[in-house]
């Protein structure tokens, strides 16, 4: 009985371990837009990224490539949403 609940253990602590560097849950719980800037909090610092401006015909695009392309845009269109104009993501 014992072996079983620390199976069940390491395997809890097994997909924490990986929900927490998973690309879209990584974006979603740790970026956000706020005035037009695209925020990310990773190791205690914040990076801040300009997002072009609508009014002036500025427009945002996603392009990514590689095994986690995917997953991460999918967790920056989470956080941007309608704030991205068009996007390519290609993954094998």
């Amino acid at each position: 009985m014992r072996r079983d609940r620390s199976r069940a253990l390491l395997a809890a602590v097994w997909r924490a371990g990986l929900a927490a560097v998973h690309g879209e849950t990584l974006l979603r719980d740790r970026s956000r837009l706020a005035a037009g800037r695209w925020l990310l909090e990773l190791h205690g610092r914040c990076i801040e990224v300009a997002l072009p401006e609508t009014r002036s015909g500025g427009r945002l695009r996603v392009l990514g490539a590689g095994k986690a392309a995917a997953s991460l845009a999918r967790g920056l269109e989470a956080v941007l949403g309608e704030r991205i104009d068009e996007g390519l993501v290609v993954v094998k």
